[in-house]
């Protein structure tokens, strides 16, 4: 039951693949092969890095939405920060209006909050959010999460908005790594320059030290 589901989940990444916009220049599945899910880490470990050309700070997604970003990459792996970790935030627009805000991650794999978001603003339950193409990290338009409630108080300056991630945080078995076309205007930022950084960009900070890499044998 478990294999019939990898290859199901294998066919839709592939699908998702073969349906990549002309921005995304090349990308690879990876297999998960640990996972953190605590509520001060919300980590993976996958079984591709550096000798497949991952990189510090790339952004992987599922065949629903964005997972999250590399925080450390070691030769045969790479630990991926999940948009649910609570030292995560990710720039993201609302889909139905345009409305630019910022979602950040609450240790909870199914749940993340705007919590920068005025009480004036035109969301509600439902909206779909996507990446806005802000911050250098992660191009417009990757499916986030959707809303699920907004709360206004009539005291307080900003609503207080719960969103579910689009991605299966906590079940996925399979991601996969995105590398972007330097010479699209939208790409994020020139993935040959991030290896390049001592300190590549992060969506927003980490809050402590990654967790060391797993070692992934090969045979």
């Amino acid at each position: 039951m478990r294999f019939a589901a990898l290859e199901q989940e294998n066919a839709r990444l592939r699908g998702l693949a073969n349906g990549l916009p002309p921005l995304v220049k090349r990308s690879q599945l990876a297999d998960v092969v640990s996972a953190d899910l605590s509520s001060q880490r919300q980590r993976l470990v996958i079984d591709q890095g550096d000798r497949a050309g991952l990189y510090r700070s790339q952004a992987i997604v599922d065949a629903t939405g964005l997972v999250g970003q590399l925080v450390r990459v070691g030769p045969w792996s790479a630990e991926v920060m999940l948009i649910s970790d609570p030292g995560h935030a990710v720039p993201v627009e609302v889909l139905r209006n345009g409305v630019r805000t910022v979602a950040e991650g609450t240790g909870n794999e199914d749940e993340m909050r705007l919590s920068l978001l005025p009480a004036t603003a035109d969301v509600k339950a439902g909206d779909t959010l996507v990446t806005s193409g802000l911050g250098g990290v992660f191009p417009a338009g990757i499916p986030v999460g959707t809303v699920v409630e907004a709360v206004r108080d009539p005291d307080d300056i900003l609503a207080r908005v719960r969103v579910r991630p689009r991605a299966s945080l906590a079940r996925d078995r399979q991601v996969m790594a995105l590398w972007f076309n330097p010479e699209s205007p939208m790409a994020p930022v020139d993935s040959a320059l991030v290896r390049e950084l001592p300190e590549a960009p992060l969506a927003r900070p980490v809050l402590e030290p990654p967790s060391p890499v797993a070692k992934v044998t090969k045979p």
